[in-house]
């Protein structure tokens, strides 16, 4: 088994000048919108109908912003796919294959490097591996008193409902919310199992190579960025079954001081085990027993490689 961590992203306002990107990245807010923005919303404004200008302006905002984030860059660039008129909705083209999640935006230039390209690396992960780890025996990891630590500084759904308050009233929210689900003991464990942050680290050792013992070996890139972090674990019942989803995000972009931000970019860019963003995310079926079977698994990467 292989795994690559070799990552890629490109992002390419359409001959933006330094003075104009400058304007962008000091922006207030996405009311506050530089002429960057403004003159690629020229390039595309009849793809849209005209009293959707404003809402067009802000989400090419977000796109090309330094300060998004990979996961609302992905959000701006559906919502204007979908809000473009049926003959200009092919400029917008998302793909998933050899291994890369691509969304790419084409515009009117005869210069190839005047689009949008965000790429994130699908990262291979053994599901068979993480589903023999689930399924184990984990008496031995504390993993109540992890959920106890996780609950009061994640984000926790239940049934859409979310925990909210202190780290007791949370675990009495949660409480209430297995009970009016009529959880059976089954049930019960296997969802502390699955909503705590150990299953992510499950997730990213079964995302490297076993060598000829078994054993695990290399290693995989990590996101630095000391900014705000999002875990969110969804519990709910549908159809009669379990179901927990875990996210994990970081994101480089997330750090507020735009010079410590570039720094921390170039640091990424010129290490290839540092990541510009992560998402790890994981949907897993529990039965009246207990029995897990993993639904959908996801790892993406971003190492920040971008030419303007």
């Amino acid at each position: 088994m292989t795994v690559t961590t070799a990552l890629s992203a490109t992002f390419n306002p359409s001959t933006v000048s330094s003075q104009e990107l400058a304007t962008v990245k000091n922006a207030s807010s996405r009311d506050q919108i530089g002429s960057v923005v403004t003159r690629i919303l020229d390039k595309v404004s009849d793809w849209f109908c005209g009293t959707q200008r404003a809402e067009v302006k802000k989400h090419l905002f977000d796109m090309y912003s330094p300060a998004s984030t990979d996961q609302v860059k992905i959000t701006a660039f559906l919502a204007l796919q979908a809000m473009a008129g049926e003959g200009h909705k092919d400029r917008f083209q998302s793909s998933r294959e050899d291994g890369q999640e691509r969304y790419t935006l084409q515009l009117d230039s005869a210069m190839p490097e005047d689009s949008f390209c965000l790429s994130r690396e699908i990262i291979y992960c053994d599901k068979g591996r993480v589903l023999a780890e689930l399924r184990a025996n984990r008496e031995d990891e504390a993993l109540q008193p992890q959920l106890e630590k996780d609950i009061g500084r994640g984000s926790y759904l239940v049934n859409g409902c979310a925990l909210e308050g202190s780290t007791e009233t949370r675990l009495a929210q949660l409480e209430d919310a297995l009970n009016a689900m009529h959880c059976t003991p089954q049930e019960r464990k296997a969802i502390v199992e699955l909503s705590n942050q150990s299953i992510f680290g499950i997730i990213m050792e079964a995302s490297l190579p076993l060598d000829s013992a078994g054993r695990v070996s290399g290693a995989l890139g990590l996101c630095p960025s000391p900014g705000e972090s999002k875990v969110e674990f969804r519990i709910s019942r549908e159809d009669g079954v379990i179901r927990v989803h875990a996210l994990s995000y970081k994101d480089v972009a997330t750090m507020q001081d735009e010079g410590d931000r570039n720094s921390m970019l170039e640091t990424v860019q010129s290490s290839p085990l540092m990541q510009k963003s992560s998402e790890i995310s994981i949907d897993v079926a529990v039965s009246a027993q207990g029995h897990m079977n993993v639904l959908a698994l996801d790892f993406l990467a971003n190492n920040g490689d971008s030419t303007e």
